[in-house]
């Protein structure tokens, strides 16, 4: 988990103190806006165990807000390496590592810490956005990676300045939504970043609301938006794949429903480090019989269609279940076919956590994107198999199960 900027702008002055190894470096200011150059070579003083670097106090107002920028000057030597620089900022630095330079609760509220959020030309630099302490004096400490060497400079600048609060559209049946929560974002009174959507549809229907994300633990509040403010009446962290949230709500006679999303783990003391892209999908409800596996006989065939209304995944791609019967310990060839998807084909257990898969098979010969799995039909005369597809997306199929000669235990052929 990363943290988010806060984005409210200081007038003050900032003194940065340069110190070394016992933060004793020599003394030098900056102004807030100013930039502080600096280097590291074979020469700079090991601080925190093996760890060559630079420590600076920041001084400012308790509870300001401010962005550390670390950037990496253009490699000079022959061997054309730069520095790669971390940034790591506390109000006692010493509390944050250990004998051999590891930071404790490496991006934490109490030492948080970063290596290359903030991009740049060679995608080296740092960007750190935090708090000052409540004693008014930030310790920020600029090291080496590795055992990379070379220049820097350090800016301490405050927030950039929040973007113009607004509600994004998106309609049942329409395209997914995309966003980003991050340096600009707006706050709520918690000092969270957070995004309002508008979600459309017909009046009584019942939807499904997923957000998903790769750089953020996702919140999804549904609520009531009254001017600016938006008060939440339901939420939901973890209920879709992994860490994504899901919340299944029914549309008001006004057409619409207002949902909010927010990160998780994010307040104003410990703020979102990256901006963090999300998608925002309005899906038809889950079928009431999603879970329960449909009966494919030895010899028989069925023809599917896999939709956004199928039990899901673990990556939230649709999937049906199928109970191959038959005679106990026969063995069983289960084919699936489909013009529409690469088809994944998996054989395996129900249980209280969901599908166990024991295998699983992806293109059972050269040219072709068809599965096949040879399983053995257990002792209540049944096997259970799941229908996918690889991409997770949606399409006709056709499942078949065909009895074959007996010969080694099953599994994928």
């Amino acid at each position: 988990m990363k943290r988010i900027l806060w984005t409210t702008a200081a007038a003050a002055a900032l003194t940065v103190v340069c110190t070394g190894t016992a933060f004793a470096q020599g003394g030098s200011t900056i102004r807030l806006g100013q930039d502080r150059q600096g280097q590291i070579t074979e020469r700079t003083r090991e601080v925190f165990g093996e760890m060559r670097g630079v420590v600076y106090t920041l001084r400012g107002t308790p509870g300001e807000r401010v962005r550390l920028l670390v950037r990496a000057a253009p490699p000079t030597g022959e061997d054309g390496i730069a520095l790669d620089p971390r940034v790591t900022a506390a109000a006692d630095l010493r509390s944050c590592f250990d004998d051999n330079g590891l930071i404790y609760g490496d991006m934490g509220p109490a030492c948080p810490s970063d290596d290359d959020s903030g991009g740049g030309e060679q995608g080296l630099d740092s960007l750190l956005r935090t708090t000052i302490p409540d004693n008014g004096r930030l310790q920020i400490y600029v090291s080496q990676v590795g055992e990379s060497l070379g220049a820097f400079t350090l800016s301490a600048t405050p927030p950039l300045p929040p973007e113009a609060f607004s509600v994004r559209e998106i309609a049942r049946g329409g395209a997914p939504g995309e966003g980003v929560l991050g340096e600009v974002s707006r706050l709520d009174d918690a000092g969270r970043p957070n995004q309002v959507w508008r979600i459309s549809g017909r009046p009584g229907e019942t939807i499904r609301i997923r957000v998903s994300s790769e750089m953020m633990d996702p919140l999804l509040e549904i609520g009531t938006l009254n001017g600016e403010s938006f008060t939440a009446t339901s939420s939901d962290d973890d209920s879709g794949p992994g860490l994504n949230a899901q919340i299944s709500t029914t549309i008001g006679s006004s057409g619409h429903v207002f949902a909010r999303v927010v990160p998780v783990g994010v307040d104003a003391t410990m703020p979102l480090q990256v901006d963090a892209p999300y998608r925002i999908e309005v899906l038809p409800p889950q079928r009431a019989d999603a879970l329960t596996p449909r009966t494919l006989g030895v010899g028989a065939s069925i023809r599917g269609t896999l939709t956004t209304s199928d039990a899901e995944n673990e990556e939230g791609g649709p999937v049906q279940y199928f109970r191959v019967t038959g005679r106990p310990g026969q063995r069983v060839a289960v084919h699936l076919e489909s013009d529409d998807f690469d088809a994944l084909l998996g054989f395996g257990t129900m249980g209280e956590e969901g599908f166990a898969v024991d295998t699983m098979n992806d293109d059972f010969e050269e040219g072709t994107l068809n599965s096949r799995l040879v399983v053995t039909i257990d002792e209540d005369g049944a096997g259970l198999v799941s229908v996918q597809a690889l991409d997770n997306s949606t399409g006709d199929f056709t499942v078949r199960a065909v009895g074959v000669s007996r010969g080694p235990a099953a599994t994928a052929n």
